[in-house]
């Protein structure tokens, strides 16, 4: 009876998960003093991700989200955000109508990048870039080495977003993909909101395995 009720108390899978993310989420809350911090969220979209990379979304022509810009702005605002971006696909008119009324917004968009050995489609998250530095982003970005090779000669901070998620009809990934990227980019989002927390979690795991050594 007691090995039952011990039994029954341990937390499932799905606990687990947010018992772990949880835990690593209040340890990196305590780093840096909340004073010297903003608060954002990096990666959002509104009603001009019109054209999706999902296969159903094209085929329908149906945009990411139908939320119009100034919703999605009161939205971040009433939950706290210092600064305010939207990291539409592969444009950024909402931040520049943003900018042109006079809104403090950071500049972003979520490119769609060509990875032509593996014959994958990844997408990077970038921001503070000009208007000029979009146009050449979007022709780069048919070649993911020299969009990054760009952005590094521009000083364009660039994240890897939902990392085990990417669109191929290679069935032939291995680990060696996922080390390629761990050396290409600085940083990676490990809490998507779209994706389910075990994405997020196992996407926690692989990048605490990164050692410098490693």
């Amino acid at each position: 009876m007691s090995n039952y009720l011990q039994s029954k108390q341990q937390p499932n899978f799905r606990e687990s998960l947010d018992l772990e993310f949880k835990q690593f989420l209040n340890q990196q809350s305590t780093r840096f003093d909340p004073e010297n911090c903003l608060k954002i969220d990096l990666h959002c979209h509104d009603h001009n991700s019109d054209v999706p990379d999902e296969l159903w979304g094209r085929i329908l022509r149906l945009p990411e989200t139908w939320l119009k810009t100034q919703k999605l702005v009161k939205t971040l605002q009433a939950t706290g955000c210092s600064v305010v971006t939207i990291t539409n696909h592969n444009n950024a008119r909402s931040c520049w109508n943003l900018v042109d009324k006079g809104t403090d917004a950071l500049v972003g968009a979520e490119f769609t990048c060509y990875f032509p050995e593996y014959e994958l489609f990844i997408h990077v998250l970038a921001y503070g870039f000009t208007r000029e530095q979009e146009e050449v982003l979007n022709q780069k970005r048919q070649d993911v080495y020299d969009f990054l090779r760009y952005t590094t000669e521009q000083d364009i901070p660039v994240i890897l977003p939902h990392p085990l998620y990417f669109y191929t009809k290679n069935e032939k990934i291995d680990l060696s993909l996922f080390e390629k990227l761990a050396v290409m980019f600085y940083r990676f989002e490990i809490l998507n909101g779209q994706r389910d927390l075990w994405q997020s979690v196992l996407t926690l795991n692989w990048m605490q395995s990164l050692t410098p050594k490693k």
